[in-house]
């Protein structure tokens, strides 16, 4: 039995198949997708102030930049072909701008602010009505009209609009 297992053993290291590569197999290596850099400086339009702290993204990657103190940002990786870059700063109007990316590119935006003034007042008013109404009465209506008792004066007293003065 002992020599059963020997021979049994010593065959299949003869049949095993060689671990070895054959010559016409090659590896070949992974394909890496270019990365590109995008490179900026964001300011304020009108006043070309640098705006700092401010979130820029890159979508459809979501990558995210945060200007510095000068305005300036970078990505580093971004992988060649259109990307959308988005800002969405608080006082300030969206800025969106589609960009195809072939090389590394340097880029200057200009945010535009919702309202340039630091003190703002409207004042709302409704239109002068000038509503003049003439009338005219007749000897007729003052000898007729209720609580006149034929004085003009008191005639046209009782109209509306005009006041009495008081006793």
């Amino acid at each position: 039995m002992k020599y059963l297992f020997f021979i049994l053993f010593a065959c299949s290291s003869v049949f095993a198949q060689d671990p070895s590569p054959s010559p016409t197999t090659t590896t070949v290596p992974a394909q890496v997708e270019p990365s590109r850099k995008v490179i900026g400086v964001l300011k304020e339009k009108g006043t070309k102030k640098r705006l700092s702290g401010v979130n820029i993204f890159i979508l459809p990657e979501k990558l995210k930049a945060v200007t510095n103190v000068k305005g300036e940002f970078s990505f580093d990786e971004v992988k060649e072909g259109a990307i959308n870059l988005i800002v969405n700063q608080a006082g300030y109007k969206k800025l969106e701008k589609s960009l195809s990316l072939k090389e590394n590119i340097e880029v200057i935006f200009y945010l535009e602010k919702l309202s340039y003034q630091t003190y703002e007042t409207t004042i709302t008013d409704k239109a002068n009505r000038n509503d003049v109404v003439v009338r005219s009465l007749g000897r007729e209506e003052f000898l007729t009209m209720p609580g006149a008792n034929g004085d003009p004066v008191k005639a046209i007293q009782n109209l509306p609009g005009v006041a009495r003065t008081g006793f």
